[in-house]
């Protein structure tokens, strides 16, 4: 495989849980959908499009990162929903619309100060050529959530050979699968680390692993299990990862194969 990774920083982001609705709490990582959507606005291609080329081209991409703290934020939106007042009532059947604008406002969880470096590898090493070169010259603005995360590329790596092997050691990043009992501390880090630290369980997640799209709408048509990996975790047992060159071990992930996975 053929692969390069993107290190991309920003004083904000936020990853919304599938399942978050009124309260939006955000995931500490960006999940498949928001790598394949950065990947996508770089190429400046629409989400639904970047999607589909990703699926096709049997692209792998997987992530590494963290934040320095988190907050939250009360977002004003715009509601879709069916009309209450008669104000809204008369507004849609003027329209000539089923459904009303409403505002509306929620908590929003956010990163604070989130670096993450992200993975793209592909078996055809024009492929990666293609995706690299957009990314050195992003055709729209790129985010790390909403499209107030405005997001830097502080470095685009050159494309390498990218090796696969077994770890245990992995850190501020997710594999597919719960692995919640399969994990503990790596008390010998802890030891040798000269600063106080808080040590954070490991977190088991929902992911959206394919959609469904119709027009400009989309919906999510798969899920997937994920364990989030902080620092100082230790695997009880080997999991398959990929080596970028000399870099930072990650297990990558491919759209393609979800749509094989009936679990």
């Amino acid at each position: 495989m053929f692969g390069f990774s993107v290190a991309m920083a920003a004083q904000t982001a936020s990853f919304r849980e599938p399942s978050a609705h009124l309260y939006q709490k955000s995931l500490p990582l960006p999940p498949l959908s928001a790598l394949a959507g950065i990947a996508g606005a770089a190429a400046g291609l629409e989400f639904s499009m970047a999607w589909k080329l990703l699926k096709e081209r049997r692209a792998m991409f997987g992530v590494c990162g963290q934040s320095r703290g988190m907050g939250i934020d009360l977002w004003s939106y715009d509601k879709i929903a069916l009309p209450k007042s008669l104000e809204e009532k008369n507004a849609v059947k003027m329209l000539d619309m089923k459904k009303a604008f409403r505002k509306d406002i929620l908590n929003r969880e956010f990163l604070a100060e989130a670096s993450f470096t992200i993975y793209y590898a592909f078996e055809e090493e024009q492929y990666a050529a293609e995706l690299r070169s957009a990314f050195c010259s992003p055709a729209y603005a790129l985010s790390l959530g909403s499209s107030d995360d405005i997001a830097k590329i502080s470095d685009v790596s050159p494309i390498c050979d990218v090796r696969c092997e077994e770890t245990t050691m992995l850190s501020n990043t997710y594999i597919k699968g719960d692995y919640a009992q399969e994990i503990g501390f790596d008390w010998e880090a802890v030891k040798k680390s000269s600063v106080s630290q808080t040590l954070e369980a490991p977190q088991v997640c929902q992911m959206i692993t394919d959609f469904a799209f119709a027009g400009d709408e989309r919906r999510p048509s798969r899920y997937g299990q994920f364990t989030i990996i902080f620092r100082n975790h230790l695997l009880r047992r080997p999991v398959s990862t990929c080596l970028f060159g000399d870099g930072e071990r990650v297990q990558l992930h491919c759209l393609k194969e979800f749509c094989r996975d009936k679990s």
